[in-house]
């Protein structure tokens, strides 16, 4: 893509043109995007304000790079390496699923319990998690809890840790499949963004996600809730009472999931939150203090194949539909 003596407007509306032939959503948002990285800037104004302005050598040949990979449909966020998070920076690579502001309302309702529990000399475990968003922006929102993240790819677990010691913060990191790793332990809250997606629905996903994102952090099974019922079993063994389970679920399922926590006995109090979009996505269940030893739940009752949401190019909000 020949880029020479083109001011960043140009070269910004030839791709963004050529990214729309090709059917990329939101061509426009991820190459401004683009641009406000190479300018080194966390703002997307900041690619308006430069549009006149003519690019260095350097700069016009990272930016062709980058073209040649959004047009293959690769996230913008991979191609940058990075992304936002809660206002929060993390690194991302093709071994971890980008994180979606989906989940921050997942980090919301887990930081909520932590802080009626008073924030301070409790453990957090994040199960699956990728990129450390969760385990790592629980453990900067609370300094004095004890952080534990899990996962079972090793190259996950590495970015993670990157990702803890970018932004600052202690986060514990263990391979493991669920909480097998730290079987025995007891833990105040317990929070997870698993796999939900059908099986059959991931080959039908949009070209950004279902080819570059990693298959094992969005393939749920085959009605989506394989993951989510051995974790909502191993969680109610996993917890110190009275302790709280936070997941996230997707379109269509948060009423499956939280009947399976019901049938627990003694029951936990079950609270179901909707995601930016209105979505119920977010299903909290609260284990009592005289509900030591109770029975694992049985399997959810399938629920309509749940979509993953595909990953937003602004640094807030939603996702795009």
């Amino acid at each position: 893509m020949q880029t020479d003596c083109q001011t960043w407007g140009k070269m910004s509306d030839a791709l963004v043109s050529r990214m729309e032939a090709r059917g990329v959503d939101d061509a426009r948002g991820k190459v401004r995007w683009l641009v406000s990285s190479l300018l080194e800037s966390r703002s997307l104004s900041a690619a308006d304000m430069a549009r006149g302005q003519v690019p260095s050598p350097a700069q016009s040949a990272r930016f062709a790079e980058a073209a040649a990979r959004l047009l293959r449909h690769e996230p913008v966020q991979y191609v940058l390496g990075e992304t936002e998070f809660y206002g929060l920076p993390f690194s991302v690579s093709p071994a971890v699923l980008i994180p979606r502001p989906e989940t921050e309302t997942l980090v919301e309702t887990a930081a909520a319990w932590l802080a009626e529990r008073g924030g301070k000399g409790l453990r957090v475990l994040d199960v699956g998690t990728g990129s450390g968003c969760i385990a790592v922006t629980l453990a900067k929102l609370f300094p004095a809890c004890e952080v534990t993240a899990l996962d079972i790819s090793p190259a996950a677990l590495e970015v993670a840790g990157r990702n803890a010691h970018r932004n600052g913060v202690a986060v514990r990191c263990l391979e493991s499949d669920l909480l097998s790793a730290v079987k025995g332990e007891r833990f105040d809250l317990i929070a997870s963004n698993p796999p939900y997606v059908a099986s059959a629905e991931c080959d039908t996903l949009s070209p950004t996600v279902r080819d570059f994102e990693p298959r094992g952090a969005l393939d749920g099974g085959p009605d989506g809730l394989r993951v989510i019922s051995r974790l909502a079993a191993e969680a109610a063994q996993g917890l110190r009472l009275p302790g709280a389970l936070v997941l996230e679920t997707g379109d269509g399922q948060a009423e499956s999931v939280s009947r399976c926590l019901q049938r627990i006995q003694p029951p936990p109090t079950v609270a179901v939150r909707c995601d930016c979009a209105g979505i119920p996505r977010i299903v909290r269940a609260v284990f009592p203090a005289d509900s030591a030893g109770s029975e694992p739940p049985d399997s959810p009752e399938p629920a309509p194949p749940a979509h993953a949401a595909r990953p937003g190019t602004g640094r807030r909000g939603c996702s795009p539909s």
